[in-house]
């Protein structure tokens, strides 16, 4: 039987944490290059990484989920959870009897309307 040890499986781990973060650069790269033109390669990684782990505080642990929250994210702002502007983020992010992905379908959908009615503008 194999066997891993811990420090292996971390190392793994991380591995994984850095796959993640390129492709998910590169997805923000192709689908959101205006709002991510300004930024140097290293500041969208560190924003991509400060989501996830954001993110994961919440609950929200599959990847797909956390591209959205990191999409909200981006365009809300990285306060948006406890902005007075966005009063629904908060309590719909630290609600304990709703999973992960129905939270992110909660906060796009929040989001969306909160965009709309300002004209596209956070």
């Amino acid at each position: 039987m194999l066997k891993i040890r811990r420090e292996q499986y971390e190392a793994l781990r991380e591995a994984y944490r850095d796959l993640y973060v390129d492709r998910t650069c590169d997805y923000f790269r192709r689908n959101w290059a205006d709002q991510t033109a300004d930024m140097e390669d290293e500041q969208l990684g560190d924003l991509v990484r400060a989501a996830r782990e954001q993110a994961e505080g919440y609950g929200i642990n599959i990847e797909a989920d956390v591209v959205r929250f990191t999409e909200v994210r981006l365009l809300l702002g990285s306060d948006f959870v406890s902005s007075p502007q966005y009063p629904w983020a908060y309590p719909t992010l630290t609600n304990h009897d709703t999973d992960g992905t129905i939270k992110v379908e909660q906060i796009v959908r929040a989001a969306t309307k909160a965009l709309d009615k300002n004209g596209g503008v956070a």
